[in-house]
């Protein structure tokens, strides 16, 4: 995996993050990536990537283990059971 910020043309924040075939399989497998913002600069930030089949799966799979949902997006809410 690499990961690194950049600016857009426009002047805005860009987190880049490229996955690697292993890095893909593993997300298959159930084990989730987390990327610490402080490698990013950003302390505050903590990024968790998953995989899932589907939006639903993955909405059921992060309710299941007990996330959060109540502040989640509009597209993430619309999985609602």
């Amino acid at each position: 995996m690499i990961k690194f910020t950049a600016k857009t043309g426009d002047g805005r924040d860009l987190i880049m993050i490229g996955l690697s075939e292993l890095n893909i399989e593993k997300l298959k497998q159930g084990m989730p990536i987390a990327i610490e913002g402080k490698d990013l600069g950003m302390p505050t930030l903590m990024v968790s990537i998953f995989y899932g089949k589907t939006e639903k799966d993955m909405y059921n799979e992060l309710k299941a283990a007990g996330i959060n949902m109540e502040h989640a997006t509009i597209e993430m809410k619309a999985f609602k059971e």
